[in-house]
């Protein structure tokens, strides 16, 4: 599968794929396509249906532009998720 950069992408796909948090490239597949979702984007979710908090996120590499599909698993905050997904093995958190 090619590679896309997030810089091959047009301006407004960008702007949808980063947010004021700046994401690392996924650990797993070095994509730079990581993103947020909430609870209620993701329908696989088991507690989708019964889900009333709308304040879970999660950064996911985005399977649609390529992606491999890993989660940072959700979190109360877009902080607290955009950490998550930036921290590395050794503990070392990225900057958010």
């Amino acid at each position: 599968m090619a590679q896309v950069t997030l810089n091959e992408l047009d301006p407004l796909r960008k702007a949808v794929l980063k947010t004021t948090y700046e994401l690392k490239p996924c650990p797993f597949c070095g994509q730079d396509m990581a993103r947020f979702v909430t609870c209620h984007e993701v329908e696989a979710c088991g507690e989708f249906n019964r889900c009333n908090n709308e304040g879970s996120y999660a950064v996911i590499c985005s399977f649609l532009y390529r992606g491999c599909g890993s989660s940072s698993g959700f979190y109360q905050t877009r902080e607290e998720a955009a950490r998550a997904w930036n921290q590395r093995a050794g503990g070392a958190h990225g900057s958010v």
